[in-house]
């Protein structure tokens, strides 16, 4: 019997392992992060109280992107639900709807 990988960042993985799983289920937990932080940044005022920018609520979204963009498996999953425009935050956004699959 052949075991053919799904994509080439699951390629060392063997599917239904649990490292396979493992590996699934933190790259779905970071994507959710990145969604979160997504959002956090629509809702986000644009200046504080005291007339300064408010550039937290990007940092974190900064810091999001840069965990899935390091985990293969997060992009992997990103790429199958045609979603990698959340990978850029021109592309998020630009696209301005709910974030869900197209």
């Amino acid at each position: 019997m052949t075991i053919i990988a799904a994509t080439s960042a699951d390629a060392a993985i063997i599917p239904g392992t649990s490292q396979y799983w493992a590996a699934r289920r933190e790259g779905f937990r970071l994507i959710g992060t990145l969604e979160k932080s997504i959002e956090r940044c629509r809702q986000a005022a644009r200046y504080t109280g005291s007339g300064g920018e408010n550039i937290g609520p990007f940092d974190a979204n900064c810091r999001a992107e840069d965990a899935v963009k390091a985990n293969p498996v997060a992009v992997s999953i990103l790429a199958a639900q045609g979603r990698l425009f959340l990978l850029s935050m021109n592309g998020w956004y630009r696209h301005r709807g709910p974030i869900a699959w197209r």
